[in-house]
């Protein structure tokens, strides 16, 4: 295939991590791999931190705008773009295709100078800004919250029709968008990540695992009152909780207040470059996620491809992922999670079969997959 030049709009970058930044991480670096120029246009978060990170990117071009803390959420920034430098950038880039990942200050810098350049754009939808969950964050009544997502829904699709062509990483985000009424094409992308070929099914123990931000949206309190359950019945059972986020300390006190300090590990963020080599999954049986306000959540893939068995809420796009290789929890209770929880961990043959199916269901989220069909995309929309 051509190389391409392939200009990449985002408000969530490095060195945060989330969902949003491992999909442009892996992708971008897939394509560098491949030839393709890459150039990423995104709010510079922590001043010196590509100082001494720069081979993480190896073959991606940065330009990085000046950006300060939202009010609302602590990993969307405001970035102050500008359009003048942006639009000099992309004359002497000159890309092939521009691709935003957010609707916001440089997602929307994105869309602008594309339509301003004449390029063919593309578009991702990553997040449910509108769900009640994720509204939780700005503490706004539940009086509010219903009005306030029926304008996000309004919002979402204005941005993301900018787009010839809009990417949704699972089929329920896909169908929720065309019946929301989005105008533009929505095509399914998975998104990808890099695979070891030579993770081994886990050893069935007592011990689980949860990755991922701590932050209201994702349901961690739910999951320590489930945890709870589960030590009464499983004594020497233990959770890890890999992460940080604004809610942390309210965590450790709710461990501390339901009596179960000593069953839980508060690890703090890891890079996800060294969650990828997999050393924090050693040991670990159970991968737990208790959101129901995911799409296609980054953390549950990768956990996968380690071979680890899922347990999560049905909601959204999560039966997409946990089918044959996990268990679904009908309704987000700490009685229905601990349930399933004690059931597996109680299951060692249960939990070898899982792990199987898990690196087996990981292989159609390998990124050399996943950017093959990114790449035809992009083709077709040059």
């Amino acid at each position: 295939m051509l190389a391409m030049n392939i200009a990449i709009f985002t408000d969530a970058f490095l060195p945060l991590t989330n969902g949003v930044v491992s999909v442009i991480v892996n992708s971008s670096k897939e394509l560098a791999k491949r030839g393709h120029k890459v150039k990423i246009f995104a709010p510079r978060i922590k001043k010196s931190y590509f100082d001494n990170n720069k081979p993480e990117l190896e073959g991606v071009e940065l330009i990085l705008y000046p950006s300060t803390d939202t009010f609302f959420h602590q990993e969307i920034k405001l970035s102050l773009v500008h359009p003048i430098k942006t639009l000099r950038e992309l004359r002497n880039f000159k890309p092939d295709i521009i691709h935003f990942h957010t609707p916001f200050m440089v997602g929307i810098e994105g869309i602008t100078a594309a339509k301003r350049l004449n390029i063919p754009l593309v578009g991702t939808f990553h997040t449910f800004l509108m769900d009640p969950e994720f509204l939780s964050n700005v503490k706004f009544t539940r009086f509010a919250i219903k009005p306030i997502e029926k304008l996000l829904w309004k919002y979402s699709n204005f941005i993301h029709e900018q787009a010839d062509v809009l990417i949704s990483p699972c089929e329920y985000t896909k169908n929720a968008l065309l019946e929301h009424e989005i105008k533009t094409k929505v095509v399914q992308i998975n998104n990808g990540i890099p695979i070891n070929p030579h993770v081994c099914a886990k050893t069935p123990n007592h011990n689980c695992i949860y990755t991922g931000r701590l932050s209201p949206e994702k349901n961690i309190d739910l999951l320590l009152k489930s945890f709870a359950l589960v030590v009464k019945k499983i004594p020497n059972a233990h959770l890890k909780i890999v992460g940080s986020g604004t809610i942390q300390g309210e965590l450790e006190q709710l461990a501390k207040s339901l009596n179960i300090s000593q069953n839980i590990t508060f690890t703090g963020a890891i890079p996800n470059t060294e969650i990828l080599k997999g050393d924090i999954f050693e040991n670990q049986s159970v991968f737990i996620n208790t959101s129901t306000s995911e799409n296609q959540p980054m953390a549950v893939i990768e956990a996968m491809s380690f071979g680890m068995p899922i347990i999560a809420i049905r909601s959204k796009g999560m039966p997409e992922l946990v089918e044959g290789n996990g268990l679904l929890c009908d309704s987000p209770t700490p009685e229905e999670i601990s349930r399933k929880i004690i059931h597996l961990l109680n299951s060692p043959e249960l939990i070898k079969k899982f792990s199987l199916a898990a690196l087996e269901k990981s292989k159609s989220y390998d990124i050399k997959t996943t950017t093959n069909t990114l790449e035809k995309l992009y083709k077709s929309a040059i």
